[in-house]
């Protein structure tokens, strides 16, 4: 056999060789495509998922896309809770972000800010079968109305914590509002909230501890006018001894 037979019949291998791989790979046992949609992911990319889109809410007021990137994760509690439990475990450290490594106050604002425009659009009224107004199409958008004092009390009762400072935030509709951001200021300090962290209190509860003889001021983000020159009450216990009381603010938007 000559040397040119030789090399053609290792090019016929060859050829022959490729274009067997090629129909088994494409026809006969083609490797499964699979999609894999948010859902499948682990909890803690599940986390980071969330983070991104509340991320891209708070930069661009897109609620309606970020209602349906989140919809994608299809959380069997909703997504206003799932948004609120993160921001619970960045809180208390049981969980932490690698998008903002760095940053604590920041991924906290973000989930909260996202979930608090969820339940307002929630609780937004919709127009009944008599409503005839052509309707105007457009994606909602988080409104930030200004919350308003509508009740202040002071509270004795020794079954409360000492220096309980108790906050209660309720839409214009007077259901309760997850993820509100208060800043509570002292001289020398200052603490930032979020109601609906205690969930079994109500969506829109949120409290502080108050020291004895020092003043503070409640503010609700972004927009709302402080109350100052809160202090907690000394209350007298059945038994005659004294014990520090606290404080019940109630705010509403118009």
């Amino acid at each position: 056999m000559t040397r040119g037979h030789q090399w053609l019949e290792l090019a016929l291998g060859l050829l022959f060789g490729l274009s067997l791989g090629m129909v088994i790979a494409w026809w006969i046992a083609p490797n499964a495509r699979m999609d894999l949609s948010p859902a499948a992911l682990r909890a803690d990319y599940k986390d980071e998922y969330r983070l991104l889109v509340a991320s891209a809410y708070a930069a661009t007021s897109d609620l309606g896309r970020a209602q349906t990137r989140l919809s994608l994760l299809r959380d069997n509690e909703g997504p206003v809770q799932s948004l609120l439990d993160q921001v619970l475990r960045l809180r208390s450290g049981q969980a932490q972000s690698n998008i903002f490594p760095d940053a604590s106050e920041q991924p906290v604002y973000a989930l909260a800010l996202l979930a608090n425009a969820l339940q307002q659009s929630d609780n937004a009224p919709t127009p009944g079968p008599s409503d005839t107004t052509t309707p105007v199409i457009s994606l909602p958008t988080a409104t930030f109305a200004p919350f308003a004092l509508v009740s202040q009390e002071t509270a004795c009762d020794a079954a409360l914590p000492e220096g309980l400072g108790r906050i209660q935030v309720r839409d214009a509709g007077g259901q309760p509002l997850a993820g509100v951001e208060i800043l509570v200021s002292w001289e020398g300090g200052q603490q930032r909230l979020f109601t609906g962290l205690k969930p079994e209190l109500g969506n829109g509860y949120a409290d502080f501890v108050m020291a004895p003889g020092t003043f503070y001021s409640v503010q609700l983000m972004p927009s709302s006018t402080p109350v100052a020159s809160l202090i907690a009450p000394e209350c007298d216990a059945e038994d005659g001894a004294v014990f520090l009381g606290g404080i019940l603010l109630v705010f509403e938007q118009p």
